[in-house]
């Protein structure tokens, strides 16, 4: 299985990497015009998800023990930039909008299903439930962060320049938290 798993995140991680290039080349990001800003957040964010899913799942094929402990930090990642593009599809006006919604259901139900089955299996690394869990959410956090940062910076109001420092602040804290986290046990 954890083999299985391995497989899965590298090509994730790696498929990330390849399709945005794609879709930048082929004129279908139309916040490129739009949200420029934004689209540079959420691309930090996509590459950030890309890295550590490639990393996770490269880890887990040689059976290496850091990527037992990773492999709950990326799931979030993985998790928030799936329900992030499930949302984006639902609502876009895309003509590829359904094919890709089935796909990114599909995936992440397949990621969130595996995530279950590890966490209660105790697979992977015998850590606790609490630990692999504020791993598995500070991985969703911080991804969203980096796109409500993204957000916020397109509105350039005296508020919003606060709200994004006070997300800086969060994603600070975030960092810290996973360090914390993946030192114990």
């Amino acid at each position: 299985m954890k083999k299985g798993i391995g497989v899965l995140y590298l090509l994730n991680g790696l498929s990330m990497l390849i399709i945005w290039p794609i879709l930048i080349i082929s004129n279908q990001v139309p916040e490129i015009n739009t949200n420029f800003s934004y689209l540079c957040f959420h691309l930090t964010a996509e590459f950030l998800t890309a890295t550590i899913c490639f990393i996770t799942g490269f880890g887990l094929l040689l059976n290496k023990n850091w990527a037992n402990k990773i492999y709950f930090l990326s799931t979030g990642f993985f998790i928030g930039a799936g329900y992030l593009a499930i949302g984006y599809y639902i609502f876009s006006n895309l003509e590829t909008g359904l094919s890709m919604l089935i796909m990114l259901c599909t995936i992440n139900i397949l990621g969130l299903t595996l995530f279950i089955i590890v966490l209660h299996k105790k697979l992977l690394i015998n850590f606790e439930n609490k630990i692999k869990l504020v791993l598995f959410f500070n991985g969703i956090l911080f991804y969203t962060l980096l796109n409500i940062a993204g957000f916020l910076s397109e509105m350039k109001t005296g508020y919003t320049y606060g709200y994004m420092s006070m997300v800086f602040i969060i994603l600070i804290y975030s960092l810290w938290s996973i360090n914390i986290n993946m030192k114990s046990n």
